[in-house]
């Protein structure tokens, strides 16, 4: 075994190990270590495990020992077979223990999904890809993967990823996903077929809705209800003080729900299976009223398509879309009376109004002011007209 030491700061070092950390040689590695905390504790030490191709219990006792002095470990670039040893042994819970990352060549792959995070990409008949657009989502890949194992266990029919990988400069989720397409594909390619994909589409978004959200040690989702709130105060200084009045009293309106939602469940992210229909990006998963899952899926469907500076995610006409998701909304809501159907609609096209402008002021390469005032203006009149029929 071999050792050598980095100094990255005052308090941080890197230690790179090649071999095998076992009875006989973890002495040696506790003489580096020894080193550099002779004349004070260092706050972390990042062990570069690359080229070990073995740990033995003697070599996790002795991570043990570091983490009760209380020094910070990190572990990473460690190969699949020693990450199954500290799986297996549970020390993945206990440290920030990160597998190295196998490169992938997706060149000749079909695209077969496309949402404002990344693309997907089918490898083969049994996996495909989510490849991230952004190059700093490692923490959000490991966040997701939580998220879609949370939602598996609550009933909520997904996909796992069991493999990060890396293509070029930037990072993929692999998923087992058989024979699977994403929706907004295929109404791409059958635009007409569209009304035939709305009953499961419903089913999918009511049994998301109906599973009550428990906060568990790994996994705490953000409230929706709070997060609405965020994004009027983000918009506030560009929309009248009357129209930020009358969306605190409208926040203040819509029922507390503690219901799962997936935070953007638009065509994109729901795959179409052989058996049934699911949703992949389970990074937004949050918990609150189901309107503002339907607020932001209008907001995806129909607003956003308004836009010509904002990326159209789909090749689909607004008609096809906008049709979609009345039909949608009916069906969701079909136990309500027409009046109440109405008045649901109008508190959807707030939310999405909302969401929409604080993306625009938040992203103002894909903006103008003539949109900016656009949308602040239909959304001025969308509130008034709400509190009119109150």
């Amino acid at each position: 075994m071999k050792a050598d030491i980095t100094r990255l700061s005052s308090l941080t070092f890197r230690i790179t190990v090649s071999g095998s950390v076992t009875s006989d040689t973890v002495s040696d590695l506790e003489a580096t270590v020894n080193s550099i905390t002779e004349d004070s504790l260092p706050q972390n030490i990042q062990f570069d495990f690359e080229k070990v191709d073995y740990i033995s219990s003697a070599g996790l006792r002795f991570l043990l020992k570091l983490r009760k002095k209380g020094i910070i470990l990190q572990i990473t670039q460690v190969t699949p077979e020693v990450y199954e040893i500290f799986d297996m042994t549970g020390f993945t819970d206990m440290f920030d223990v990160q597998k190295k990352f196998r490169n992938m060549d997706i060149t000749g792959c079909d695209m077969i999904g496309c949402g404002s995070n990344g693309m997907v990409y089918r490898i083969d008949p049994e996996t495909v890809l989510k490849l991230y657009t952004r190059t700093d989502v490692l923490p959000e890949i490991r966040a997701e993967q939580e998220h879609a194992k949370y939602a598996l266990q609550a009933g909520i029919p997904t996909a796992i990823s069991f493999d990060i990988v890396k293509v070029g400069e930037k990072y993929g989720s692999v998923f087992e996903l058989i024979d699977a397409r994403s929706v907004a594909s295929l109404l791409e390619e059958a635009p007409d077929k569209a009304d035939s994909f709305i009953p499961s589409y419903v089913a999918l978004l009511k049994c998301v809705h109906s599973i009550p959200y428990k906060e568990t040690a790994k996994v705490s989702l953000p409230d929706a209800h709070m997060k609405f709130i965020g994004y009027i105060d983000a918009i506030a200084s560009y929309i009248p003080a009357q129209t930020v009045s009358l969306l605190q009293k409208f926040v203040s309106l819509i029922p507390r729900q503690h219901t799962v939602l997936h935070g953007d469940c638009q065509p994109g992210n729901v795959m179409v299976t052989k058996d049934e229909l699911l949703f992949i990006d389970m990074d937004t998963l949050s918990f609150g009223n189901p309107l503002f899952d339907l607020g932001y899926l209008y907001s995806t469907l129909i607003l956003y398509r308004q836009l010509p500076t904002v990326q159209k995610l789909f090749h689909i006409s607004l008609d096809v879309l906008a049709d979609f998701w009345q039909k949608m909304f009916a069906l969701y809501y079909e136990d309500c009376s027409a009046e109440e159907r109405e008045r649901l609609r109008s508190m959807c096209a707030i939310i999405s109004h909302v969401q929409v402008l604080r993306y625009l002021l938040r992203h103002p390469d894909q903006s103008t002011e003539e949109q900016i005032h656009m949308v602040s203006g239909n959304l001025q009149k969308l509130s008034d007209y709400y509190f009119s029929r109150e």
